[in-house]
């Protein structure tokens, strides 16, 4: 146990005083404040107020006074006049003072292509959709008069219909849970990429360890005081406590950046479910029932289940995936080898990431039901199931599958590791490495 802590210290501080990491882990989440900060601030400090000037010029005489009416209260800068001019005269004459030019040349309900807009600068999409939603209102008006039918437009404002479908899960018992598919997906989700991430960025970090150690004849030394198996479980956990150490120090970064953030932009955002729903009514744009339809959901999920699930998934695929990594760089000593053998490891954990992601339209179809025991499969998909509540039985089966074909690959991985550790010049075939397992 002695020498395992000896090489779980070296790998480990080895690792975390390394310039790359220190780089990545303070610069990604700078990058991602960033990408928060920068867009807040240039929108309030670049944001154009001046007033634009824009001349309206009516061939039909029957849209201008309702443009210019509701352009007064339009927000975004433009302020719609009439034209004293003809459009030849805008053109030759350019005016600082006029920023755009409208011409309507025709009935926009014969013509929908009737109108168009001039100008000696670049056009913003604001005044086209300004114009639009403007116009838009003043043709329905038009064509629903046209029926000459009395009170058509409340008629047709009545037939306006919403539905909200909400889903109420039923637990055995027959116990009632609010749920709300959307949000479970979305939780779902971000474990299922959290997983496939972390565990292809930290263990093919195993792998690369191995193989530079083996190249440099670094792990003869080491092999000659220290047992293969214990150096193979003392670098799978050390660097495993490195992502752990990276991901403890991104929170605690990012948290403190939520907090200032807070303080100078978001001083009304709370994580009190009941503050908060509070805060949103007080807005006016959503009822007191809108607010429920994502406050119920929210509270009805288990959530120190699901991470205390997440966590044992993740633990057993990144062992699982970290041993096949690490025994595959012991068994060979090229690059080019390495990467001939990480290509299937890879698309095998793609296919697992893509099951998931099918996984959510059915969380207790086909698919899902059995990508749940397939080992390499099963911790992507039952994050993504998890937050539905798949029977007991099913999680309990896929855990026991989890820990048996865990604790198989790492009984395997050092079988192989260490054959393979102190072979050089030679690539094994995959039938040569099933023979190192009988290797006693």
């Amino acid at each position: 146990m002695e020498k395992f802590w000896i090489v779980f210290r070296r790998e480990y501080i080895e690792r975390v005083k390394k310039k790359s990491f220190i780089l990545i882990t303070i610069l990604s989440p700078l990058l991602m404040i960033a990408i928060i900060v920068v867009p807040m601030f240039m929108g309030m400090g670049l944001r154009d107020t001046s007033t634009k000037n824009v001349v309206v010029i009516d061939q039909t005489g029957k849209y201008l006074e309702t443009i210019i009416e509701e352009g007064k209260n339009n927000s975004e800068g433009f302020v719609f006049s009439d034209g004293s001019g003809t459009i030849d005269h805008y053109r030759t004459n350019p005016n600082k003072d006029v920023y755009a030019v409208v011409l309507i040349h025709e009935d926009l309900l014969k013509n929908p292509r009737g109108i168009t807009i001039f100008s000696h600068t670049s056009i913003p999409s604001l005044l086209q959709e300004e114009l639009t939603q403007i116009l838009k209102t003043e043709l329905r008006n038009e064509k629903i008069a046209s029926y000459d039918i009395p009170n058509l437009d409340k008629i047709l404002e009545d037939t306006k219909v919403t539905l909200n479908i909400s889903t109420v899960q039923w637990s055995s018992d027959g116990e009632e849970k609010q749920s709300s598919t959307l949000i479970a997906t979305i939780i779902g989700q971000v474990f299922n990429f959290t997983i496939f991430f972390f565990v292809t960025i930290y263990g093919s970090m195993v792998m690369s360890s191995i193989t530079e150690e083996k190249k440099n004849r670094i792990v003869e030394i080491i092999s000659s005081s220290v047992k293969p198996t214990t150096l193979l479980s003392a670098k799978i956990t050390a660097i495993g406590a490195l992502g752990l150490t990276q991901v403890i120090i991104w929170i605690v970064f990012l948290s403190i950046a939520f907090l200032v953030l807070q303080g100078i932009f978001l001083s009304s955002m709370t994580f009190d479910l009941n503050q908060l729903q509070a805060n949103i009514i007080s807005t006016g744009d959503f009822s007191a029932s809108d607010v429920q339809a994502i406050i119920k959901p929210l509270m009805s999920f288990n959530f120190t289940g699901i991470f205390i699930a997440f966590v044992f998934y993740f633990v057993c695929a990144y062992v699982s995936f970290a041993s096949i990594f690490a025994a595959l760089g012991a068994a060979v000593d090229s690059d080019e080898d390495v990467q001939q053998f990480v290509g299937p490891i890879m698309l095998l954990m793609v296919f697992g990431f893509y099951a998931a992601l099918y996984s959510m339209n059915n969380p207790d179809g086909p698919l899902a039901f059995w990508g749940s025991f397939i080992p390499f499969i099963a911790p992507f998909v039952m994050m993504v199931r998890l937050p539905f509540d798949p029977p007991i039985w099913q999680l309990v089966l896929s855990s026991i599958i989890m820990v048996a074909t865990t604790v198989f690959l790492v009984w395997a991985a050092a079988k192989i590791f260490r054959v393979g550790l102190l072979m050089y010049g030679k690539k094994p075939t995959l039938k040569e490495m099933m023979r190192w397992l009988k290797h006693s």
